[in-house]
C-alpha cells in the first residue's frame, strides 16, 4: 500500500493484507524508513551496467559461434569479429540489453534493500533469517 510521508510524498510499504495483527507493524515498518532507498537503486544501475558491459562481447563471440556453419575455436572467432568491425563489432547491439539489465537490476537491489530495512525494523536482520531448505 502506499503511505503519505510527512513531507507529502508516497512510499511505497508492504504489508500482509491478511495479516491484522501485521498492518500495524507494517505502518511502523513504513514509518521508520522501510522504503526504496536511491543508493539500492543506483548501485543496482551500476551493477547492471557493468555485468551487461563486461559479459556483451562474450555473447556476441558465443552467438557468432552458434550461427557459423562451420566449426572453429572461440579465439578465431574472436579474430573473425576483431577484423570485420574492429572493438565496436563486440558492443554492437549493448544499448537495449544495457538499459534493461541496468532497470532490472536496480529495481532488484532496490526491492532487496527495502526488505532488509523492513526486517530490521521490525526485529529481524538479514543473517539471522534461513531458508526451509
Amino acid at each position: 500500500f502506499w503511505l503519505k510521508d510527512e513531507r507529502g510524498g508516497l512510499r511505497l510499504c508492504i504489508a500482509v493484507p491478511w495479516c491484522k495483527s501485521c498492518l500495524p507493524h507494517s505502518v511502523a515498518t513504513c514509518a521508520a524508513g522501510a522504503d526504496m532507498d536511491g543508493r539500492d537503486i543506483f548501485a543496482g544501475a551500476a551493477a547492471g551496467a557493468v555485468g551487461q558491459t563486461v559479459g556483451h562481447p562474450l555473447d556476441t563471440v558465443k552467438v557468432r559461434m552458434q550461427t557459423q556453419a562451420r566449426k572453429s575455436s572461440s579465439w578465431r572467432c574472436v579474430l573473425h569479429v576483431a577484423s570485420e568491425g574492429g572493438a565496436r563489432a563486440f558492443l554492437r547491439g549493448l544499448s537495449v540489453p544495457l538499459v534493461s539489465k541496468s532497470f532490472e537490476q536496480s529495481i532488484a537491489f532496490g526491492v532487496r534493500g527495502m526488505a532488509e530495512r523492513g526486517l530490521a525494523a521490525v526485529g529481524l536482520h538479514a543473517g539471522q533469517l534461513r531458508s526451509g531448505l
